[in-house]
């Protein structure tokens, strides 16, 4: 601002002058960038429901980096299977602290569509159950029903027998089946509705069984902009203690969009009243597995 009076006095920079200003210029720059860095807060704690090492990330991300990466994005605690279950324990060893351990039916991806019927899956499931402390079995895929004479019978009994969760990526049939051989079992329903059912089945279905869990990842339909669908703040207000968060990293493209995927969780879970936000957020997770 010139003084009253004072007439304005020519702008001229020589060629020194110029650098030597731009170059102050980015210094400061430079250290205000690493001052806000330095204020920036760590993002807000959260807990996942559905992370994946497979054979394909674990080739190129050591169990270090991944962990690093999910800390990064606030991921304080993670439910982890893998493909095959080795890569599970290689990251719970690297981040004990991070890692909730289940164990995937999956040797291969091959499995995937035969697994249902192979003696030779549910062989590797006991003895691995009978090596590690496992906190759950999944995630597993099951649409629309399990045939007569599968394993599932034989898993559920186990997961009773040792007081597992099962992540179950299935149709709601499933989840009748589920709960007829175990009136009690504890079953985190992916993607809250196993990508194939509307939220009006999966409200049903959380109506119909009190302990059902349902996990989010990839669940269309669940936001409008920022804001949480109306169909689903209201089955989450009367749902309370039965909501996680969760990614899906199943492709390697998915490990790079970890934190967009957390900040999104954030955005929306701002439309919610702050204790239904926080035991979405890290709660619920924090007490049913620590």
């Amino acid at each position: 601002m010139k003084r009253p009076g004072a007439e304005s006095a020519p702008l001229i920079l020589t060629r020194r002058g110029l650098i030597a200003s731009v170059g102050a210029a980015a210094i400061l720059h430079r250290h205000a960038g690493i001052g806000d860095a330095l204020a920036q807060p760590p993002p807000s704690p959260l807990f996942d429901a559905h992370i994946h090492y497979n054979d394909e990330i674990a080739a190129i991300l050591k169990p270090e980096d991944a962990a690093r990466r999910l800390r990064e994005a606030g991921i304080v605690r993670a439910i982890v299977s893998s493909t095959p279950d080795d890569h599970t324990l290689e990251l719970v060893a690297s981040a004990p602290d991070l890692v909730i351990p289940f164990l995937r039916p999956y040797r291969t991806h091959g499995d995937r569509g035969r697994w249902l019927q192979n003696g030779d899956v549910m062989a590797e499931i006991e003895r691995r159950l009978a090596k590690t402390a496992y906190r759950g079995i999944g995630e597993f895929h099951i649409n629309p029903l399990a045939p007569s004479g599968s394993i599932l019978p034989r898993i559920v009994h186990l997961a009773r027998e040792r007081q597992l969760w099962i992540l179950a990526h299935v149709a709601a049939g499933v989840i009748d089946q589920i709960y007829a051989l175990d009136a009690d079992a504890r079953i985190i329903w992916a993607h809250a509705g196993g990508l194939v059912e509307t939220s009006d089945t999966v409200a049903t279905y959380m109506t119909r069984y009190p302990s059902l869990v349902l996990e989010l990842s990839l669940r269309s339909g669940l936001t409008s902009g920022d804001q949480l669908a109306p169909v689903w703040r209201a089955m989450f207000e009367t749902a309370r203690g039965r909501v996680l968060l969760g990614t899906d990293t199943w492709v390697n493209s998915r490990w790079g969009e970890v934190g967009a995927v957390a900040a999104e969780h954030r955005r929306w879970l701002a439309s919610l009243p702050e204790p239904i936000a926080a035991e979405i957020a890290l709660g619920n997770g924090r007490r049913m597995f620590g």
